[in-house]
């Protein structure tokens, strides 16, 4: 049922549209905001308040020092790095985009990881576990530049070859 304006009549549909594309580009700006500040840009210490860095929505790569989601979001690499993620932890649930993206990369949860003992920090083991997605991910790499090479390779002996023809 349509709403009426307070003078009984129907709202103009200008004026409803523009208000889509005022919350569109509100909702755009929002996006890029956490795009380039993460999600957690407005939180203070007090929403860590019952947080703990082991809780599940934490990125752990991201407390181990370096969160290659993070680092390539947003890139044509996003997929290949979620793809090394699944070789590298067979074992575990596949991830999904919107999980990972929406993982808390707090600076007082890190704080709070820190501050444990090196042998403290190796006990939660989130260090192996990005050695080991760092490792697939270099051997994806690799591969990726043989085959490149490969590409490459047959690319200029075909070169060479008609080069030689038209010489002839």
């Amino acid at each position: 049922k349509p709403r009426l304006e307070p003078s009984g009549t129907l709202p103009k549909p200008a004026l409803l549209y523009a208000g889509a594309i005022v919350v569109g580009r509100m909702d755009e700006q929002r996006r890029m905001l956490d795009e380039l500040m993460g999600k957690t840009r407005n939180e203070d210490g007090e929403k860590n308040t019952g947080r703990n860095f082991w809780d599940d929505d934490v990125d752990k790569f991201y407390l181990a020092g370096f969160s290659p989601f993070e680092e390539f979001r947003n890139t044509k690499s996003a997929n290949w790095v979620a793809d090394s993620y699944k070789a590298a932890f067979p074992s575990r649930p596949k991830l999904h985009h919107l999980e990972w993206e929406q993982w808390s990369r707090n600076d007082g949860l890190k704080a709070q990881y820190d501050a444990l003992s090196k042998k403290e920090q190796a006990e939660f083991g989130y260090e192996y576990d990005l050695m080991l997605l760092l490792e697939e991910m270099i051997q994806k790499c690799d591969h990726r530049i043989r085959t490149m090479k490969e590409e490459i390779k047959i690319q200029n002996e075909r070169v060479a070859t008609s080069m030689s023809r038209a010489d002839e």
